[in-house]
């Protein structure tokens, strides 16, 4: 993607790692775990820009997939680092069940490079029930100058 406004580049990724719970697909997780840090890894060497990725990692942060793509791929997760949080909770539930908003384990994340400036983080909440997953809410000013912040439901602060 380019910004508008400046022409500053940016990645965005969107994947979802593989569901089943069996121990065969464990493994397929932690492979897809591998093969995505690796990938971010080759974007921001290529196109010298941030990245962002989002997605049903189906894996909770205490696990080393987790960590994988933190570590590996030198990313950060919006639902820590934002400078305002205003519900990390679980993001997934039973269809026809509300989240808990006393959980705070998710599969879903939002992670960002380096490069890039989390301002808030929410875990939408509400009575509608499409998914078996709740949306996360990111923004992110492309400019600290931005007079409209009303169009920006996704923006990016690019270093």
């Amino acid at each position: 993607f380019k910004q508008i406004e400046n022409g500053k580049e940016f990645v965005v990724i969107n994947t979802h790692f593989d569901l089943r719970t069996e121990e065969k697909y464990n493994n397929n997780r932690t492979q897809q775990a591998k093969e995505i840090a690796a990938f971010i890894n080759e974007l921001k060497e290529r196109y010298d820009c941030p990245v962002i990725t989002t997605g049903d990692y189906n894996t909770m942060e205490s696990e080393d997939r987790y960590k994988t793509i933190i570590n590996n791929a030198q990313m950060h997760e919006a639902k820590y680092t934002a400078d305002v949080i205003k519900r990390a909770c679980a993001t997934y539930h039973d269809l026809g069940k509300g989240v808990s908003i006393a959980n705070s384990n998710s599969i879903d994340h939002i992670f960002g490079s380096d490069r890039v400036k989390f301002f808030y983080f929410s875990v939408l909440v509400d009575k509608t029930v499409i998914d078996a997953h709740k949306n996360m809410l990111i923004v992110l000013l492309n400019d600290s100058s931005a007079k409209n912040t009303r169009k920006l439901s996704l923006g990016l602060s690019i270093v």
